[in-house]
């Protein structure tokens, strides 16, 4: 109790009003490391060299905010202070004959997505999704019967590459070499975020696949993404 409340209750009988405290602000939200481009961390991380390191592990499926990564504690310092770590819950895994990889993952804000790995002639494909759900209604196709929930951001679209190198790695699968946008969702509807996910990696150090090798399901064929 104040000075000036304990006076004012106990020579005039008065009982001031509790001052009002402003409630804590709330802690500010971290960026996804996925959703960030190397050039652009590098200047959180302290510099270029340690960004590129960063992806090398991110390249093998692996967590580099993680002490076994094998970084440096002040990179992975500057990892927690500025950005957020891949998260996802592995829901169920299914292996075909052929040693196709199907995934169905739980992304953070709780929508499922499927993403798969089809291995062939030494490499593999990886096919990931682009929306929850799709307005295209397609009637050949089971996620058409879900209408649209939402597209996905890029780094959540990047957080399904990093899944499945990280498959590819425990598995002794073929390594991925191409991605193609043909899962859940129409990728023309999410253009944005599509375009934007290969731009979000390395331009010679990519950390999953290459960018000439990234294709989409269009509406008049499959175009490259571009550079």
């Amino acid at each position: 109790m104040s000075f000036l409340a304990w006076a004012a209750n106990t020579v005039f009988g008065v009982a001031l009003p509790r001052p009002v405290l402003a409630p804590p602000p709330a802690p500010a939200l971290l960026q996804p490391l996925l959703g960030v481009a190397p050039s652009a961390a590098g200047g959180l991380l302290g510099g270029s060299g340690r960004a590129k390191l960063v992806w090398e592990v991110l390249r093998e499926g692996r967590d580099p905010f993680d002490e076994g990564s094998g970084l440096g504690q002040n990179t992975r310092a500057a990892l927690h202070a500025h950005f957020s770590p891949p998260a996802h819950e592995m829901l169920a895994t299914s292996v075909s004959e052929c040693g196709t990889r199907k995934l169905l993952l739980r992304l953070p804000l709780g929508d499922e997505v499927e993403t798969v790995i089809i291995p062939h002639r030494g490499f593999s494909t990886l096919c990931v999704s682009s929306q929850v759900g799709c307005r295209q209604g397609c009637t050949f196709c089971a996620t058409g019967t879900m209408g649209l929930l939402r597209s996905l951001t890029a780094d959540e679209i990047l957080l399904q590459l990093h899944t499945a190198s990280a498959a590819v790695r425990e598995h002794g699968m073929p390594p991925l070499r191409n991605v193609v946008f043909m899962g859940m969702g129409e990728p023309a509807d999410n253009v944005e975020h599509v375009t934007g996910a290969p731009h979000a990696t390395p331009r010679h150090d990519t950390p999953h696949a290459t960018r000439r090798h990234t294709t989409h399901d269009a509406p008049r064929g499959l175009h490259a993404s571009k550079p």
